[in-house]
């Protein structure tokens, strides 16, 4: 009789456990490598410029353009660089002088790089363009002597006071701000002289990435979410929210629940653009909704499946 009962107990606890009307969700498997390597091929091909200058010679005053029309002025090019050791190294040494300019000017392509838009200490802000520059004497990286600057024109549709230099050495960290009184309105000639071009002038001391920014103004901040069903969290999605009217765009991250996306310090009562891309297998999901930022609100949005011709177009018209 026993064992009777015993049988019967293990049979009914096997049934219970495999209920067909019972269906277990796992979330998709880690893909953040692949989605990184997907945003490199969305990246505008024009983004980088190369300058080659003739070595050996003293090099005037020049100025730079590339094919977007950020222009990098070159003075006193006799003192104007020092190698890694801090040494003064006249251009005329060089026998070969490679200048590389990487220009982000739109908010596609700020996002597909992962550039943050805040400070270091996590203040979401407004930004001009970015600029990426580096000086190669004879293959060796040059820096900028302490007591000369570089000076960089961007184009901007849209000029804003109060704009700080800010440099990135750290992508984790966010920028830091640089120098002040180091950036300017300023306009020039383009190709026609008829219509002169408007943007923004910095005075860097420094290569590397660089950029002029300022707080996003609000009269209160808050923790803001974005809530995905749970087959997507922070192993196989990115998040991202785009600031209407402004150049800022912040990536949002897991708060803990792995499906659900934060971004602390939010400036509340902007118009704003949630999107999200995810992968699993081979099958690409975009999010791609407007809302509003309200104080500790969290937004729940549904990822769509997308080819990846769909998604590369969407994120270089953004």
């Amino acid at each position: 009789m026993l064992n009777f009962r015993l049988i019967f107990i293990a049979t009914v606890l096997f049934f219970s456990a495999c209920r067909k009307d019972e269906t277990v969700f796992t979330p998709y498997a880690p893909s953040l490598g692949e989605i990184d390597y997907f945003f490199l091929g969305t990246l505008d091909k024009d983004a980088t410029t190369i300058f080659d200058l003739k070595g050996g010679v003293v090099i005037p005053d020049t100025i730079l353009t590339t094919s977007v029309g950020v222009r990098i002025f070159l003075a006193n090019t006799e003192q104007l660089l020092v190698n890694t050791q801090g040494q003064s190294h006249p251009m005329s040494q060089c026998q070969q002088i490679k200048i590389e300019v990487v220009q982000v000017l739109d908010k596609g392509d700020w996002m597909a790089r992962l550039l943050p838009t805040n400070t270091a200490d996590g203040k979401v802000v407004d930004h001009t363009g970015a600029i990426r520059l580096r000086i190669v004497c004879d293959g060796q990286e040059m820096g900028i002597a302490p007591d000369r600057y570089i000076k960089i024109q961007i184009p901007a549709a849209a000029l804003n006071g109060n704009m700080s230099l800010n440099y990135l050495t750290d992508t984790n960290s966010g920028w830091e701000e640089g120098e002040s009184n180091s950036v300017y309105w300023a306009e020039w000639s383009g190709q026609s002289p008829v219509t002169p071009v408007s943007g923004y002038e910095l005075l860097t001391h420094q290569t590397g990435w660089i950029t002029a920014s300022r707080a996003l103004e609000s009269v209160s901040y808050s923790n803001y979410c974005v809530s995905l069903p749970f087959q997507f969290d922070a192993g196989n999605t990115r998040v991202f929210l785009l600031f209407d009217d402004t150049q800022t765009i912040a990536e949002m991250k897991s708060d803990g629940d792995p499906s659900r996306f934060c971004l602390a310090q939010t400036p509340l009562g902007y118009s704003v653009r949630v999107i999200t891309l995810s992968k699993a297998g081979p099958t690409y999901w975009l999010g791609n909704e407007k809302t509003e930022t309200a104080s500790d609100a969290t937004f729940k949005l549904s990822p769509v499946e997308k080819t990846e011709t769909q998604i590369s177009a969407f994120i270089k018209g953004l």
